[in-house]
């Protein structure tokens, strides 16, 4: 059976790396990318989890190009967060797509999300490693 989702501790490394990608502390978010990584295996699914995170902070540390997609995304329009996580959840779930392109967009999913609710609380704190 293919891998379709992360491990709790995954899911709350994802939390914590996205936090720390957009308070630009890079170098924290490398090794959370890294225990991430760790937490993966070589399922197609997973290989595009680790696709998208690596690409979004990827984005983030070129933040002067413009035309760069995630640098136009604004938090605060909840009209255009809400189509986005609609799109990309249809994305995820979408039969016509590969296991890699829906790890992909799951991965998207949590970006938005942690977005949407920056001070939440709900991160697992016995799975992060000590800051």
């Amino acid at each position: 059976m293919a891998q379709r989702s992360v491990s709790k501790k995954v899911k709350a490394l994802t939390t914590r790396y996205i936090r720390l990608l957009n308070e630009r502390k890079m170098t924290d978010a490398d090794k959370a990318l890294e225990a991430i990584r760790e937490g993966l295996t070589s399922a197609p699914w997973h290989q595009g989890y680790y696709n998208a995170l690596e690409g979004i902070a990827t984005a983030l540390k070129s933040r002067d190009n413009q035309f760069l997609y995630i640098n136009r995304l604004d938090p605060t329009d909840k009209t255009h967060m809400t189509h986005l996580q609609r799109e990309f959840s249809a994305h995820s779930r979408s039969p016509l797509l590969g296991d890699f392109d829906k790890g992909y967009f799951t991965a998207w999913l949590e970006y938005l999300r942690v977005l949407k609710t920056p001070d939440s609380k709900e991160t697992l704190t016995e799975y992060l490693p000590a800051t």
